[in-house]
């Protein structure tokens, strides 16, 4: 039962930030879910909520940067077919590393590097991007960061930003569902966990469309980099312990 309610209680805090800013969700989901499920179950987990998450935020799809997504969308398709396809059969160790890995490079990139962004669109950064994404989003559900340092340079208005990254994690999470079911790692055990956080993640998500113009993103981001930060180390020692 506790585990169930730290759980539920991750879910609230990663999916209401992603409802919220349009982005963190899979970034701080999978890393602390890590800490008390399998890697692979984590990243599966967080899938469907990512892929629920899409639709619950339909509305906003009227704000997407349409213009920017093709090349974007082209390379995530092909990063997530691969990414997904390695899941199975990457260690439950190299996935912990990997993931603490990314998760430093993260945050040393936000901290020492926070103008790193892209300032035109082309078709040649925004497949790379894609590809990187989709690769991320498909092995380890945490593609955002590549497609946000591409976006945030192009996109100065914060309500097409949010839009924008959340409809190409959409369509990409999309896919994910069918392709981890047909690799067989949508395991029952998995599914009645979301159904018992489901409630909370309703509510945060629900939470956030509402107050997403209300809540201040620095204070938001300053509390989520240091969660990130205790877990990469965290990850790091249940790797190589």
């Amino acid at each position: 039962m506790p585990t169930t309610l730290l759980i539920s209680l991750i879910i609230v805090i990663a999916f209401g930030g992603e409802a919220l800013f349009g982005f963190g969700g899979g970034l701080v989901a999978v890393p602390l879910l890590s800490l008390f499920l399998d890697v692979h179950d984590a990243v599966v987990l967080v899938a469907i909520f990512q892929f629920l998450l899409g639709f619950i935020v339909l509305r906003n799809f009227r704000e997407v940067a349409w213009s920017l997504l093709p090349p974007l969308l082209v390379g995530m398709v092909l990063g997530v077919l691969i990414g997904v396809k390695i899941l199975p059969i990457v260690s439950e160790q190299l996935l912990r590393v990997l993931l603490a890995a990314y998760i430093l490079a993260f945050l040393v990139k936000t901290k020492l590097a926070p103008e790193l962004a892209v300032t035109r669109a082309s078709w040649t950064g925004g497949i790379f991007s894609g590809v990187v994404s989709g690769f991320l989003q498909g092995c380890l559900g945490i593609g955002g960061p590549a497609m946000v340092i591409y976006l945030k340079g192009i996109l100065s208005n914060a309500r097409v930003f949010r839009a924008s990254v959340i409809f190409c994690l959409s369509i990409v999470n999309l896919m994910r569902i069918p392709l981890v079911g047909y690799a067989e790692l949508l395991a029952p055990p998995i599914i009645r966990t979301a159904l018992i956080a489901l409630p909370a993640f309703l509510i945060a998500v629900f939470l956030g469309q509402r107050y997403h113009r209300r809540i201040p993103e620095q204070m938001y981001f300053r509390v989520i980099y240091t969660l990130l930060a205790v877990t990469a180390v965290s990850l790091i020692i249940r790797a190589v312990a």
